[in-house]
């Protein structure tokens, strides 16, 4: 069977080389072919031109597509923001600890991350205004959660809190798409911010996003809800993308005759 492969836009050319070495000499496939992990998220809402804004276990990108193709010369320093779903919820961990939660492991506060986190509206009158949530540990004790369950997501929007220089996403994805110098293709980008991945769950983070971006671009901008409109959908949003790519007729195969 022939392989459709997804890599990161990073991905060094000579990761590709040797890959495609092992495809051919060692598992002896007929075909294969590789596609951007951000094309194939973009690919699963249906639509070919947009900002895909993906954010995964360790690594959290901005990524302009149009046609299809992800526009290189529009990637900088400010698409690529060095966090992801593992140090939120190493930092979850850190705020517990500090409090004195100190057998909470790691397996426990992902888990925690995953069903109760959320993004703030406003951070600061969430922070007054919030309810505390309760928590059942594997050990049966009840844990009660307050602004632990916001702090660790503020990352999203103010880096600082971490010691980091980043302005945010929010900052991200607006230098990202002024990088396309084509004014047309801009206002398409802002009319179709795809979120993509296992940390742009969250709920709360669209809302918050659409708020912030609108102080910076002064216009309304729309966030995809996700893969068949659902939020939950987006951390294999790419699976579903690479899916519709490779059943498409007009993709293209790099053949063992090709090697």
């Amino acid at each position: 069977h022939r392989w459709l492969i997804l890599e990161n836009i990073l991905c060094p050319e000579l990761c590709r080389e040797k890959l495609c070495e092992m495809l051919f000499e060692t598992f002896n496939l007929p075909a294969f072919s590789l596609l951007v992990d951000a094309v194939a998220g973009l690919h699963s809402t249906g639509a070919q031109t947009g900002m895909v804004f993906q954010s995964g276990n360790s690594v959290t990108q901005c990524v302009p597509v149009y046609q299809g193709h992800v526009l290189m010369g529009a990637i900088t320093d400010v698409n690529n923001l060095e966090f992801g779903g593992v140090e939120i919820t190493d930092h979850l961990s850190k705020l517990l600890r500090d409090r004195g939660e100190d057998t909470v492991t790691s397996e426990v506060c992902d888990d925690i991350k995953k069903k109760l986190c959320y993004v703030a509206p406003n951070f600061s009158k969430e922070l007054k205004q919030l309810k505390c949530k309760e928590y059942k540990l594997p050990d049966g004790k009840v844990i009660k959660i307050g602004k632990e369950l916001i702090q660790c997501t503020e990352v999203f929007f103010d880096p600082t809190i971490w010691g980091r220089e980043d302005k945010g996403i929010h900052d991200s994805i607006f230098k990202s798409i002024m990088n396309v110098k084509n004014s047309q293709i801009q206002e398409k980008m802002f009319q179709n911010i795809v979120m993509s991945g296992g940390s742009a769950i969250f709920e709360g983070l669209d809302e918050r996003l659409t708020i912030e971006m609108q102080k910076i671009h002064k216009k309304k901008v729309n966030i995809v809800e996700g893969a068949f409109n659902d939020r939950k959908m987006r951390d294999i949003s790419n699976w579903l993308g690479g899916s519709i790519v490779g059943s498409m007729s007009g993709q293209s195969w790099i053949s063992r005759e090709n090697y």
